[in-house]
Parts: structure tokens; sequence; C-alpha cells
């Protein structure tokens, strides 16, 4: 698996990567089991300085979508993904461990004249409703860091969302558009999000929270973006299954570029937020994972990390500010967890 090693599990949908803690010293990773719960693995430290991933716990739940799972503070983390009946679960990680909610269970004995409810056994999820067609997309947003967006597409295939703000979560509100791929948000500089899906035209669509307008192009993979301090970048397969790149300067959008390859999955890409050091990440038809580095303003060739894989790698960066490190999880085709930790020069 070149750059990769097993950290075993068994699931059928792609793993997510999240890190938390005081200099970014942690790592979840998070993947539905064969039983269809949330399991969770922890890494503290770097894998390269003798940091080791622990056994793999289950968060429960019915889970039917790929997790994802944002840090919503220093050490504290939230995973969002579609339940059994396709409402959104929420999962919560604050203080060192996993929050839990109690099982509402109702008597309704004849003998008593209103149902007495009380707090049953904990469950590590809770249910913020709705109907949701697609896996969600969360972001943190505001100045404060203190709003938390999950997107998602509804059964009438438009952008909807839930906040979380001022302590409690919202009611779902959507955004409108009709779409043909999961959502991607991304928040830059604090106080603008954008959320990007391809269109039923095939061309990419975003979203600052108002009107819906087009990025042009035909694309056959969802967008993915990720965010600098100077760029919002957005990356999808064309119709050739070729990537495209286009980016945002706070004033206006570039022209979209190919960046090559022939792409058997849509695109993952991460990035510090000071500097423009972005990784871009797709399956090639050898089912590897392949990288494109865009260092500065000039992009690197296509580079092989190995393989084979199921799925993109998920995807974070950490620590800019000491040891910048790039780690990834993927689905290999034996169906485990796959993790690979690369330094920057």
């Amino acid at each position: 698996m070149g750059l990769f090693n097993s950290l075993g599990g068994e699931s059928s949908l792609p793993p997510e990567i999240v890190m938390w803690g005081q200099l970014d010293g942690s790592l979840f990773v998070l993947a539905v089991g064969t039983d269809q719960a949330l399991w969770y693995a922890r890494l503290d430290g770097y894998a390269a300085t003798g940091g080791t991933w622990g056994p793999w716990q289950s968060l429960g739940g019915t889970v039917m979508s790929a997790p994802r799972a944002v840090r919503s503070g220093e050490s504290s983390v939230d995973v969002f993904a579609a339940g059994a009946h396709s409402e959104l679960l929420h999962w919560q990680f604050r203080d060192n461990a996993w929050t839990e909610w109690p099982v509402s269970i109702v008597n309704r004995q004849p003998a008593l004249a209103q149902p007495v409810v009380w707090g049953g056994p904990g469950q590590k999820w809770e249910s913020l409703g709705g109907i949701i067609l697609s896996a969600p997309h969360a972001v943190m947003f505001g100045e404060l860091g203190d709003e938390i967006l999950v997107f998602a597409v509804g059964t009438d295939h438009a952008l909807w969302v839930k906040a979380y703000a001022n302590g409690s979560w919202r009611d779902w509100a959507t955004l409108g558009h009709t779409l043909s791929s999961p959502p991607c948000a991304v928040t830059w500089q604090r106080e603008t999000f954008a959320v990007f899906a391809r269109g039923t035209d095939s061309a990419i669509w975003y979203t600052m929270g108002s009107d819906w307008i087009s990025l042009g192009g035909a694309f056959s993979s969802a967008p993915y973006a990720v965010s600098t301090s100077g760029h919002i970048h957005v990356f999808a397969a064309d119709t050739q299954s070729a990537l495209s790149h286009c980016s945002w300067d706070g004033s206006s959008w570039s022209s979209w570029e190919s960046l090559g390859g022939i792409l058997m999955s849509a695109p993952t890409a991460n990035g510090f937020p000071e500097g423009d050091l972005i990784h871009v990440h797709a399956l090639g038809t050898d089912s590897a994972i392949w990288r494109r580095q865009l260092v500065g303003a000039s992009w690197n060739d296509w580079e092989s990390l190995g393989g084979p894989f199921l799925s993109p790698p998920a995807t974070v960066a950490r620590s800019p500010g000491s040891a910048p490190a790039r780690e990834l999880a993927a689905l290999g085709t034996d169906h485990a967890v796959w993790h690979a930790e690369q330094f920057d020069p």
C-alpha cells in the first residue's frame, strides 16, 4: 500500500479523519462498521514519532452515509451522518469524552393519567431530524467560530442547512437550487461560508448564503473545496475525467484550468490556513491514490501514493507552526481503513 499502514476494521463506506487537541496533537478516524454503527480510532501525537493508534471503539447508531466530522473547538469534535430513516445524526466529543444523550422511555400504563418520561440508558448520538438524500457536510462559522453549519441535499434535491448557534440547534432551512451532487462547504476568513455542488446542467454552482451562481464547466464528479487565507480552491473531475481547478481571491474567480490525469473518483484536498500549499488526491485508473501539489503558483506533477483503494482519502493538514503534516485515511480493497502520514519538507 505504499505509504499507507492498515488500521484494520471493516467498512464499506469511506472513512473520515479529523484533528483536535492542543497544537493539533490528536486525530480521530471514523468509519461505519459492518453493523452499520459509527466506530472510531484515536491517535495522540504522530505515527512517525512513536504515536500509536488505539483500538476501534463503537459509538453506536445506525449509519447509512459516510460520516463528516468538524473540529468545533481546541479539544472538541462534532460528527454527522445520515441515519436509518435518512435523518441527520450527531455525535459530540467534549472534555475528552463522547457525550451521552438519554433515551426517552415513555410509561403508558392505563392506570396513569399522564405518561411518565424518564431518562433511560444513554446513547452517544442524537437525531437532528430532517430527511437528507446525501452525506452531510459541516463547517464552523462566525468570528468566534461558535456556529456549526451542516449542509445536505433534501428530498426536493435542494440544499438544506441545519445551524447550531447560541447553544441550540435551529430549525432546518432551505437554501434552494436543484443539485445533482452532494454539497461541499468551506469557511473563508471566518465570516464567509461558501457551499459548492454540481447542478443539473453538470456545471459547478455555489452560494454564499443568498443567490446561487454558476462557475460554469461540465463535470462528472462532485466538487471539493478548500480554503486558505488568500483563496478558496475548488476541484472537480471534468467530463473527460481530468482534474479541473479554479480559485477565488476575494473579488473574482479564475477560469477553470485542467490539471490532467484520469480520475476514477471525486477529488479530495487539504491545505494550511496560511499560504497556498495545497495537496489534491484522487483514485487513478490503477485504483491507487494519486496526488498533485500546489506550491505557491506552481503545480507539481502527478505522484502515486500507492494502492489499491476503494475510496479517495479523507485528509487534513495539521500543525502548520511546527511540523507540518498531511494525514490521510482511505478505504482499502480489503475494506479495512488505511492511514498515511506525510511531513512537508
